[in-house]
Order: C-alpha cells, then structure tokens, then sequence
C-alpha cells in the first residue's frame, strides 16, 4: 500500500491543484463578466450607429430636398429674368425706341482684379472690403 510519505505529497499536491482550479474559475468569472460588460458597450455603439445613420438618412433627404427646391427656385429667376428682359424689348418697341444691344454675360464681372489668398490676407480690413465691394476676384 501507499505509505504515509506518498500519501502526504499527494494531498499536497491534491491541495495545489484545488487552489490551481479556484483561481483558473476565478479568472473565468471574471472574464465572463468583462465579456458580459464588453457585449453590453458593443449592443449600445450598435444602437448608437444605427441612430445616426437613420439621422443622416433624414439629413440627405432634407439635403435633396433642398437642392431641388435651389434648382427650382434659380429655373424660376431664369425664366423671370427672360420674361422680364422680353418685355421691356416689346414695350420698348412699342413706344418706338430701338432694342438695347447687350453685351452677352461673360460671368467675369471682376474688371479684372484678382489677387490670391496670401496678398488678400495681408490686406487691412477697409482694403478687403473695396476689394470685395469692386467685384474682385480670389485665386489661388
């Protein structure tokens, strides 16, 4: 039989195993609570992000939906500025005057002024001002 030297290394041993085992649970329960904490932090940025792109959705509707209201609104200033310019070239010819000859519209009512970003910067204010007032032009 098992002699009382054995006996005693394998209760030893038994005892370091038991304390082996009750911190590896131990550990466990505390990773599983982490996991428990981790899986409710992740279920919160999931509802998060969800939030936000059903707020961006209604964002870039609201977007769209003011882009065409800006393309309709400018079709109706062109079609306004048409009628109006046809109107005043009737009215004048009824009244005899002769048609007014425009200039076509180059979009570059600037007189020529452009500056770049760096020598606008350096401006004092009243400078910036005139120069914005005269139609100038920022470049780059």
């Amino acid at each position: 039989m098992f002699k009382s030297a054995e006996i005693s290394q394998l209760q030893t041993r038994i005892a370091e195993l038991e304390a082996s085992l009750s911190t590896a649970t131990g550990g466990t329960a505390a990773l599983e609570t982490q996991l428990a904490e981790l899986k409710t932090t992740l279920a919160t940025a999931q509802s998060q992000v969800t939030a936000h792109a059903a707020t961006i959705t209604g964002l870039n509707t609201q977007l769209t939906t003011a882009q065409s209201a800006q393309a309709a609104a400018e079709a109706r200033a062109v079609a306004a500025e048409a009628s109006i310019d046809s109107q005043v070239t009737a009215r004048l010819a009824a009244a005899g005057v002769d048609p007014i000859a425009r200039a076509p519209k180059t979009g570059d009512d600037n007189n020529g002024q452009t500056m770049s970003r760096v020598e606008f910067a350096k401006l004092s204010p009243h400078a910036r001002a005139e120069f914005i007032r005269s139609k100038g032009k920022l470049i780059d």
